[in-house]
């Protein structure tokens, strides 16, 4: 079995290189979406592949870095 997990971020980014007039000059924003795919069984105890709260704390370090 698959569980999944969508994560949204945004991030802001200015290209200060360009030409004056070229859009991405400015500061401008973009935004992402990261799934993250877990696949196992499931646990006959829990009822869980895996606990939600373990694919939290396992991309937080993921996200301090991106």
């Amino acid at each position: 079995m698959n569980v999944f997990k969508t994560f949204s971020i945004e991030a802001a980014r200015s290209l200060p290189n360009l030409s004056d007039g070229h859009p991405c000059k400015n500061v401008h924003g973009h935004s992402f979406k990261i799934t993250i795919i877990v696949q196992g069984t499931i646990n006959e105890k829990s009822g869980f592949v895996i606990d939600f709260s373990e694919i939290d704390s396992s991309f937080k370090p993921i996200l301090e870095k991106i």
